[in-house]
């Protein structure tokens, strides 16, 4: 007796194999199907859906044997894998490499064989359709055609099989992502409500004493946390689908990383957690990155870490720079990943499997590390269950490219006074951008619709306009376009909390947009109100 050889690419076709989770599952009707079908066809008393591993052979379906598997050492079918085309054998007792073979010899008491090989859609054969007989026999030319074409039809019920049990798995992470996701929302938003409602009972009763101060900072960062959540979703689509840009500013380095961290300080502290920050003192004063997506990862990071970390223990960011490398590693002695979670935590939607982790959303982590590659960083893992974790970032180093000597921007005075239009038809929206841009000196003009716009701009000369994007009648888009058309040196803002609107306006290449996300923030409206107006001053 002979023993098959193993192919030269046997470790991928056990992957391959492996990657359909069909081995020692129960019996299913289709494979039954497919090896009556090939019984029937070869007419022959046995036909077999046998699966070929590292040490044996194992039948998915069978037809006139009891047996669920054999030996790899003397299955027929090990030999067969090796061959590129339909392996037959007439009358094993003439043939040296199985005339000994206990199959042969005992029962089933081979003398006929033909497989055809289970190539999956890669190249890879994991398996053979076969059918045997106790007499010697000879396909004909379309037995042999119709073997093949059977075969064919088991791997495609794989392939099948296999999408079933993805879209299953894929249906119950939506689930359990729209379960955790529910819990994120609803908690930050449960807080704002909550602090809210306190603070008009202590307004209307005249009492504002410090608990005022703490109500406020709770809705501050549960609306940080909420708007987080938020952007994670719509991150995601955005860098898989390769649209998410990069926008590099100068910031200042120090203040930066110490503004993240006391963002969350007062949770860490809440939970009773030691939350230090070590700056290395060779960090540069500036920095010229993508400051907003370096905030999201540290703040991702950092989140975990409090999350998962019992009360008592610590939680240590560093922040150190090489000549190349701007480098930023938090560690905690939280309950730590097991090794075999450890991948898969980094997918969307997935979670370690403890019930501690077991809240979330499932994308902080994947969304960090899309983040992290896309500012062509790299990211490292490091831990053990019990012990904590240590997950290291790296980035290119890149200093500012202009020396900044404040790292708050104030609107200048020359500007204070300004007439700006704002085209916004939600009522709270109006008052928090009339609120915002009053803050800055600015008077601000309001108006419902685009139609309401045109009528204002017709009795006054606003020196910018603020366009939303969903408007009733005519958007945001349309107006915009008309404005720049009949204004071609008025600064048109477009204001919307939809991420995706600077990839459309940046299509409408005959106007000249420019886009501020919502919930509007004090710097970014200064930075982009200073270079506009400057440009249509000297216009």
């Amino acid at each position: 007796m002979q023993i098959a050889r193993l192919p030269d690419t046997e470790q991928q076709r056990l992957e391959a194999l492996a990657a359909y989770e069909i081995l020692d599952t129960d019996a299913e009707q289709a494979f039954d199907d497919l090896a009556k079908l090939a019984a029937q066809l070869c007419q022959t008393p046995i036909a077999l859906i046998s699966l070929v591993d590292p040490s044996r052979q194992w039948f998915k379906a069978k037809v006139g044997v009891e047996a669920c598997e054999t030996s790899r050492d003397i299955a027929f079918c090990a030999h067969a894998i090796l061959q590129t085309e339909l392996f037959e054998i007439t009358d094993a007792r003439q043939d040296p490499r199985f005339a000994n073979n206990p199959l042969v010899t005992g029962p089933p008491h081979i003398r006929f064989y033909a497989g055809t090989q289970l190539v999956t859609p890669q190249g890879h054969a994991i398996g053979t359709l076969c059918t045997i007989s106790d007499q010697p026999k000879s396909l004909t030319q379309e037995q042999r055609q119709g073997l093949e074409s059977l075969g064919r039809a088991v791997i495609s019920q794989m392939e099948l099989r296999r999408k079933l049990k993805d879209i299953r798995r894929i249906n119950q992470y939506k689930t359990d992502f729209l379960s955790n996701m529910s819990h994120e929302l609803r908690t930050p938003l449960n807080a704002i409500l909550a602090f809210s409602q306190l603070m008009q009972e202590q307004l209307a009763a005249g009492q504002m004493g410090e608990q005022f101060g703490e109500h406020l900072q709770h809705i501050q960062f549960s609306g940080q946390r909420l708007l987080a959540q938020i952007n994670n979703v719509l991150d995601l689509s955005k860098v898989e689908a390769g649209k998410m840009p990069l926008h590099r500013q100068d910031f200042n380095a120090r203040l930066f990383f110490q503004q993240v961290h006391g963002m969350l300080s007062g949770q860490a502290h809440q939970k009773g957690l030691q939350f230090d920050l070590n700056l290395d003192e060779q960090l540069p004063q500036w920095l010229h990155m993508d400051m907003e997506k370096l905030g999201q990862i540290l703040t991702n990071l950092l989140s975990n870490a409090i999350k998962f970390t019992p009360s008592g223990k610590s939680i240590t960011t560093q922040v150190h720079v090489n000549k190349a490398h701007l480098l930023v590693a938090v560690k905690d002695q939280g309950i730590g990943i097991a090794e075999a979670d450890q991948a898969r935590l980094f997918e969307r939607f997935e979670q370690a499997d403890s019930p501690a982790r077991k809240q979330g959303s499932g994308l902080g982590l994947s969304i960090t590390k899309a983040l992290v590659e896309l500012m062509e960083g790299r990211l490292q893992l490091l831990s053990e269950p019990g012990k904590g974790t240590l997950i290291k970032v790296q980035f290119p180093l890149r200093l500012a490219i202009r020396k900044n000597s404040d790292s708050v921007l104030e609107l200048p005075q020359a500007y204070r006074n300004q007439q700006i239009l704002v085209v916004e038809d939600d009522p709270i929206n109006q008052e928090v951008a009339k609120a915002m841009l009053s803050s800055l000196g600015l008077l601000c003009l309001l108006a419902d619709s685009a139609e309401q716009a045109f009528e204002l701009m017709a009795q006054f000369e606003p020196d910018a306009v603020f366009m939303d994007m969903n408007l009733p009648g005519m958007n945001g888009l349309q107006a915009a376009s008309l404005v720049r058309k009949k204004h071609p040196k008025l600064p048109v803002v477009m204001l919307s909390a939809d991420l995706h609107l600077r990839d459309i306006a940046g299509q409408q290449q005959a106007a000249e947009l420019d886009f501020l996300s919502k919930p509007m923030e004090k710097q970014a409206i200064i930075s982009l109100l200073v270079d506009r107006l400057e440009a249509k001053e000297y216009a």
